[in-house]
C-alpha cells in the first residue's frame, strides 16, 4: 500500500530551494564561470560523491525506519556466491533476468545476477565481491554511447581493471529506446557468454528485423535478395508502386550512399517518374 501522507513528510526534508524563481525578485541562474572557478566547482562535485555512500546508507535506515521496507543496498545479487557466469543489469530487465537465473540454477547451473541500483558513484568494490567467483560476465545496458558500447559496461571493464583481469566481460546491448527484454532475450545472452573464449564487439540483442528499417546487406544484390524494408526499382517500378500502394517512401541516403549517387536517384525521380504519374 502507498504510504500515508505523514509517513512521507517524516522522511522527506522541509524544501529549502535557495534559487527559487520568483516574478518580483531579478536573479541570474547559470551564469558565466571562470575556468578556475569551474575546476574548483568540479572539485566539490567530486568530493561530495565520494561522500554519497555514506549519505545512502542513513537514507537507507532512516526510510527502512519510516516505512517499514528496505530499499536495499547499491547493488542486489541472486546466486552470486558460487556463480561461474553472472549477468549484471538495471531496472526492469533485471526482473526477467532474476527469473531465468533462478530457473536455470533450479536446473543446477552456477549462474548469478547482480543488479546495479547506484550508477553514481559506481558500486565497484561491490561488484568486484560479487563476481569474485566468476569466470565470466555479460553486462546488459540499455545505455549506449555511439561506438564505444554500453555505459555499464564501460564501467564494470574499469572497476576490474587491476583485480579481476581474468575475467571476461562481455557486453551486450538490448532493450534500447523501451524494447522488450524477454526471457528468450535473456537465455540467447547466456549461450552466446556461456561459451566465449574471448571478449569482443558488444553484441546486439533482441532486434527484430522484421519490424525496423534495419539491413545487414552490403551490396545492392544482398538487398535486393532480402525483400525486406527496403526495395531498389527503376523508374518503371517505381510508378508501379506509386500506382499500387499510393505513395512511395524514399530513402536516397540508405546505408550510407554517397550523396552525390543519392541526388542521381532524386533526379530520376523528378525526370522519369514523376512526370508520368
Amino acid at each position: 500500500s502507498l504510504p500515508g501522507q505523514d509517513e512521507v513528510d517524516r522522511f522527506l526534508p522541509d524544501l529549502d530551494l535557495p534559487h527559487r524563481m520568483h516574478y518580483d525578485e531579478a536573479r541570474t541562474l547559470g551564469g558565466l564561470a571562470w575556468p578556475h572557478e569551474g575546476l574548483s566547482m568540479r572539485l566539490e562535485i567530486d568530493e561530495a560523491m565520494k561522500r554519497v555512500p555514506a549519505v545512502y546508507a542513513e537514507c537507507r535506515k532512516s526510510f527502512t525506519e519510516i516505512f517499514g521496507r528496505d530499499p536495499g543496498d547499491t547493488i542486489q545479487t541472486v546466486g552470486t556466491e558460487d556463480a561461474e557466469f553472472v549477468v549484471v543489469a538495471s531496472g526492469t530487465m533485471a526482473t526477467t533476468v532474476r527469473d531465468v537465473v533462478l530457473r536455470r540454477r533450479e536446473a543446477g547451473e552456477k549462474i548469478g545476477l547482480v543488479k546495479i541500483k547506484m550508477f553514481r558513484p559506481f558500486p565497484e568494490a561491490a561488484i568486484r565481491d560479487a563476481c569474485r567467483f566468476a569466470t565470466r560476465v555479460a553486462v546488459l545496458d540499455r545505455n549506449y554511447a555511439a561506438g564505444a558500447g554500453g555505459v555499464f559496461w564501460q564501467d564494470t571493464r574499469a572497476a576490474f581493471q587491476g583485480h579481476l583481469d581474468d575475467v571476461l566481460v562481455q557486453n551486450y546491448l538490448t532493450g534500447l529506446c523501451g524494447s522488450d527484454v524477454t526471457p528468450d532475450v535473456i537465455d540467447a545472452v547466456l549461450a552466446d557468454l556461456t561459451t566465449r573464449s574471448a571478449v569482443g564487439e558488444p553484441v546486439w540483442m533482441g532486434i527484430d528485423t522484421s519490424s525496423a528499417s534495419y539491413s545487414s546487406a552490403d551490396t545492392v544484390e544482398a538487398l535486393r535478395a532480402e525483400a525486406g524494408n527496403y526495395r531498389i526499382v527503376d523508374p518503371a517500378g517505381a510508378i508501379d508502386l506509386i500506382r499500387s500502394h499510393g505513395m512511395l517512401s524514399l530513402q536516397p541516403l540508405c546505408g550510407g550512399i554517397p550523396p552525390e549517387l543519392a541526388w542521381q536517384s532524386l533526379q530520376l525521380l523528378e525526370t522519369s517518374v514523376l512526370p508520368e504519374l
